[in-house]
């Protein structure tokens, strides 16, 4: 399987489930897996996808996961049990079995199935959470993110940087003039052997 993930999920954990689907569906090693952003709350609890009827390719739209200072955030702004910060919290996360049902969907596209053709079940992307897809949790699907920098590393790690650079820029700037300066040497070399032959011409035989 060949995936392409545009997202901030993590790779490797999508790509032993979507492998395991695959295998379990009898579909082709050889697909393309795209996972991409989804744009609007849509599809099976914010998770959809498109394949190609009969091919080897589907995508897979997924929903941004809200980092966790900004998470913070909001409840400290409208409080943790606003019932509306839950139910937008609740979209922002990836819902496995969404995620499991909405493949077999699109995987049944690759395999040759039409919507006509589906079960009513595997149509609407319902039903329990498939036996391949067990094992997998939410959390397993995020990478774990990095600390916010203090002030003062952020003002250490920008001078690091920025010494680094100067010490490059000094080196290229003396390996530059090693080279003028060994080019004018020979320059003077070759004028003082022009001027030396100029003379020999005009010396009086």
């Amino acid at each position: 399987m060949l995936l392409k993930n545009e997202t901030t999920y993590d790779t490797r954990t999508l790509r032993r489930f979507f492998s395991a689907g695959l295998a379990a569906m009898g579909a082709s090693r050889f697909t393309t897996v795209y996972v991409r952003w989804q744009k609007r709350f849509r599809g099976t609890r914010g998770v959809h996808g498109r394949a190609a009827i009969d091919g080897r390719w589907l995508i897979m739209f997924l929903p941004r996961p809200m980092p966790a200072r900004e998470r913070a955030r909001l409840e400290a702004k409208f409080g943790a049990d606003h019932l509306g910060l839950a139910m937008y919290l609740k979209q922002r996360l990836l819902d496995v079995n969404a995620l499991a049902l909405v493949f077999e969907h699109e995987v049944a596209h690759n395999l040759g199935l039409g919507h006509a053709e589906m079960t009513e079940a595997a149509r609407y992307c319902q039903g329990p959470t498939p036996l391949w897809a067990h094992g997998f949790l939410p959390e397993h699907f995020s990478r774990p993110e990095k600390p916010k920098p203090s002030r003062e590393d952020a003002r250490a790690a920008l001078v690091a940087k920025r010494h680094a650079k100067a010490v490059t820029d000094l080196a290229r700037w003396q390996r530059k003039l090693k080279l003028a300066q060994t080019k004018v040497r020979k320059a003077k070399l070759a004028l003082a052997g022009y001027e030396r032959r100029a003379a020999a011409a005009k010396a009086p035989a």
